[in-house]
């Protein structure tokens, strides 16, 4: 048919989101899928935000909250360069009081860091590291706090899942745990600077995580699917692209169910 709804992403892509999808909920349970989608608003982030730091450590308890993370466990800091390094010298505050944990050593860590975070879980406790610049764009700080405490999710309990993509597959879970409009939006940033030897001027883009545009967009189809959605009222507050890719998606699993 000239017609026929296709995929967005490659077919090793989809088979594998599909796939991942699937084991999220043997390990997390089909409640998930009744959980509502986090965005950002208001209703979900209430009350005033400068970007502090206390500002910053108040968004990482209600991340916490919403993605089923002990906040009494995890502790930040906010270096002026993130490391792989999260046992370097200095204190730990953690975000949901005022005690201290002073770095040690232990056999029982699993680490992951980008530009924009490190993180390092050592027992028990885990040790985030947040790029202070963040404060300054709540959707990527959120975003942010979202995919390390997706990580701490898949490294944390007996079915604790450490592999090479470790952190792909922690960005896909960000999805399944609700947060995927606020990740999706994050994913792609584009800025516009004007050439002074054009009057068009240049765009440029910047990327936060590791999943394609494409492949939030069928993954949020996947996952709308799951809980029965396949007009989610949500996708309003996708930006353009994930959405159009969302509602593509949607199409091609339609028709999958169809056929």
């Amino acid at each position: 048919m000239l017609f026929t709804a296709k995929c967005p992403v490659a077919v090793d892509e989809q088979e594998w989101i599909d796939g991942r999808m699937a084991r999220f909920v043997e390990r997390f349970g089909t409640s998930w899928l009744d959980s509502p989608v986090i965005l950002p608003t208001a209703e979900f982030f209430p009350g005033a935000y400068t970007g502090t730091q206390q500002d910053m450590r108040r968004a990482v308890v209600t991340v916490c909250g919403f993605m089923g993370v002990d906040a009494s466990r995890i502790f930040v800091k906010f270096p002026t360069a993130i490391s792989t390094d999260t046992g370097a010298a200095g204190h730990w505050t953690t975000v949901a009081g005022s005690s201290r944990m002073t770095p040690t050593t232990t056999s029982d860590t699993y680490t992951r860091s980008d530009a924009a975070s490190s993180y390092r879980k050592v027992g028990r406790n885990a040790r985030i590291s947040l790029n202070p610049t963040l404060g300054q764009h709540p959707l990527l700080l959120l975003a942010t706090i979202a995919r390390v405490l997706a990580y701490d999710r898949l490294v944390t309990g007996k079915a604790r899942t450490v592999s090479r993509d470790s952190q792909l597959v922690a960005e896909l879970l960000t999805v399944f745990l609700g947060f995927g409009v606020i990740t999706a939006n994050a994913a792609f940033e584009y800025s516009h600077t004007t050439d002074e030897n054009s009057l068009r001027g240049r765009w440029s883009a910047s990327r936060l995580g590791l999943l394609t545009e494409p492949m939030y967009g069928y993954a949020l189809a996947r996952y709308a699917m799951m809980r029965g959605e396949p007009r989610p009222d949500w996708a309003r507050f996708l930006d353009s692209n994930p959405r159009a890719y969302l509602k593509k998606g949607v199409r091609f699993l339609r028709r999958i169910e169809r056929s």
